[in-house]
């Protein structure tokens, strides 16, 4: 398979190409001797020589290594919302494996959020059994669903979780794209710090209404990793009393509240005029999620639907994407399709909320 200039040195990755180059060969006619010099496609020609006057085998550059995973199907682009045209914002390596570009508008008044989610086809998002609870056992580990999920994080200025949602995760586990995906750290760090320009970490934000953090977690503990709790004040009393003080690059930030539910645009506003977060992925877990979809503060939905059926029996914890609020017919968002991928049985979403012309049209048919 094919891979980028930005990947010639990222050796043991396991990027995958979007399509194998037996099927992009195949249709590259030979150069007759005399005759026109061939090109490949423009989305190609990256990680290609532009001219190639010879067989085949030489349109791969020497210096160009190739990204390989004897696991791992090529994502494919099904799907995608044209675009506004513009210089492609992932490096060639990340490019290819995602199966194309992955750009997002420019944040005003708070940050732009997106989701990130991973159901079963029946809706499960979490198997809500101790030791079983993750993502992972939903997707099965899939490696499609990991890559985009590092390529998110490696994109945003902030990466926000709930306190449950931490605890799901190995206590090592940070909220960084190489901790989810360590074939792809090097092309991540690239893409963050070279295309971006931004910090090697994002910001790990961790909302907990009652203060119930697992302090000894790497993400408290690990160099160059700014760490931010937000809490109430008996949040904030809880976590002093474990020691919270010590933890030199963790802060605890109070939002006003009058329970532990702790209101999502207040939650915004904070990250957007203290901490300059412009883009914020959201993680979850589905209660704290629903909070930020029932204001309107989700901009986009990224969902990886595995091909597994969980099912629920009555009164089953087992959630979906949202908890905690519930929409009548007439107040239900309705989303409209960015793009479909695909990676062997595997399908990646992405959505954004319909606007609201569109909504309008479609509730007069």
């Amino acid at each position: 398979m094919l891979c980028g200039d930005a990947a010639s040195q990222a050796a043991g990755s396991r990027l995958v190409s979007t399509f194998p180059i037996k099927d992009v060969l195949a249709r590259v006619p030979t150069p007759q001797a005399g005759g026109p010099r061939y090109t490949l496609p423009q989305f190609f020609t990256e990680p290609l020589i532009q001219n190639a006057g010879g067989a085949h085998p030489h349109l791969l550059r020497p210096r160009c290594r190739v990204i390989l995973s004897s696991a791992m199907e090529p994502i494919r682009t099904l799907f995608e919302r044209p675009q506004p045209a513009g210089p492609p914002a992932l490096p060639g390596d990340l490019r290819l494996a995602y199966g194309g570009d992955l750009r997002f508008p420019v944040a005003t008044g708070r940050p732009y959020v997106i989701g990130n989610f991973v159901s079963t086809l029946d809706g499960v998002v979490s198997f809500s059994i101790p030791g079983k609870s993750g993502g992972g056992d939903v997707s099965g580990f899939n490696e499609g669903d990991r890559f985009i999920m590092g390529l998110l994080r490696a994109s945003a200025d902030a990466v926000m979780v709930g306190s449950a949602t931490l605890a799901e995760a190995g206590k090592r586990h940070l909220l960084a794209a190489e901790s989810v995906n360590p074939p792809a750290a090097e092309s991540y760090r690239r893409y963050r710090g070279s295309a971006l320009q931004k910090q090697p970490y994002p910001i790990s934000v961790i909302v907990s209404g009652n203060g119930s953090v697992d302090l000894e977690r790497a993400t408290f503990h690990t160099p160059g990793l700014r760490a931010v709790i937000i809490t109430t004040e008996p949040g904030r009393e809880r976590l002093c009393d474990k020691g919270v003080a010590a933890l030199a690059s963790t802060e605890v930030r109070v939002i006003p509240a009058p329970g532990s539910i702790l209101p999502a645009s207040a939650i915004l506003d904070l990250l957007w005029r203290e901490y300059g977060v412009r883009l914020l992925l959201h993680e979850g877990g589905p209660a704290l999620f629903g909070s930020f979809v029932s204001l309107g503060l989700v901009d986009e939905f990224f969902l990886t639907i595995a091909p597994q059926l969980a099912g629920r029996n009555p009164g089953s914890k087992r959630p979906g994407m949202i908890a905690g609020v519930e929409f009548p017919p007439a107040d239900a968002p309705w989303l409209e399709l960015l793009s479909v991928k695909q990676n062997g049985d595997h399908l990646y979403l992405r959505h954004r909320p319909r606007q609201a012309s569109l909504t309008a049209d479609s509730s007069r048919m």
